[in-house]
C-alpha cells in the first residue's frame, strides 16, 4: 500500500547482525525491517562483531576517566600534572601524554553531556587558570586537543611531553606525524596544529 506510512509501525528489536559502522537494522511489528542510517560512525569492530561506541567518560577507582567502549582506550587523570599522564591506548600501542605542570588541576567533565544515555562524544578539561584552558574532545575515530586562551595576556607556551615505546614517529611535509610500530604500520596520526583567533 504505497498511501500507508509504515514508519506507524513499532520496533520490536535490533537485528545486531546487520549492524554496519554507521547503521542499525531493526525488526517492526508488521514483519518489516527499517535501517536507520546516522552520518557518523556509531558502532566498531570488535572481531567479527559491530558493538556501540559509547565515549561517555567515567571515573574508575576515584582516580581515572575512562571513555566506556571503543576500538581504542583513552583515560585521563582526576588531577592532571607532570606525574599524571593522559594514556591512550590502540592496538596495544601505548602513547603517554604528560604537561609541565607542577601544582594539580583537577579534571572538570563537560555539563553538555547526558551520561544518563550512550553517547558517541564526551568532552574533559583542565583549566591551567581562568584564562588558559586544555580541552579533549572524544570523538569515535579521534581525539581532539584544544589549548584555549581566553585573554592575549594568557600564558602563549606549552610543553607537552609524549612517551610513545615501540613507535617509529616520523613528520610528512605537512607537519603531520605519524607514529607506526616495527612492522612500519602506521598505528596513529598527529594532524598538523593549528590556531585560530576570537574572530575566526
Amino acid at each position: 500500500d504505497v498511501e500507508r506510512d509504515f514508519s506507524e509501525f513499532d520496533k520490536i528489536e535490533e537485528i545486531n547482525s546487520l549492524r554496519t559502522s554507521n547503521s542499525k537494522t531493526y525488526l517492526k511489528e508488521n514483519g518489516m525491517y527499517e535501517t536507520e542510517y546516522y552520518g557518523e560512525k556509531i558502532h566498531y569492530k570488535d572481531k567479527d562483531e559491530w558493538k556501540e561506541i559509547d565515549n561517555s567518560l567515567s571515573l574508575k577507582d576515584n582516580n581515572r576517566y575512562h571513555n566506556n567502549s571503543n576500538k581504542y582506550n583513552i583515560s585521563f587523570p582526576n588531577k592532571l600534572n607532570k606525574n599524571n599522564e593522559v594514556v591512550l591506548n590502540y592496538l596495544n600501542n601505548e602513547i603517554k601524554i604528560y604537561y609541565d605542570i607542577e601544582k594539580d588541576i583537577n579534571a572538570k567533565l563537560s555539563d553538555k553531556i547526558d551520561r544518563t544515555k550512550k553517547n558517541t562524544k564526551d568532552e574533559i578539561s583542565y583549566n591551567l587558570s581562568s584564562q588558559e584552558i586544555i580541552q579533549y574532545i572524544i570523538k569515535q575515530d579521534s581525539i581532539k586537543e584544544n589549548i584555549i586562551l581566553k585573554s592575549s595576556k594568557a600564558q602563549n607556551e606549552f610543553t607537552l611531553n609524549y612517551k610513545i615505546p615501540n613507535l617509529t614517529a616520523k613528520q610528512k611535509d605537512d607537519k603531520t606525524i605519524t607514529l607506526s610500530n616495527k612492522d612500519g604500520k602506521e598505528i596513529y596520526t598527529i594532524s598538523a596544529p593549528y590556531m585560530y583567533d576570537a574572530n575566526g
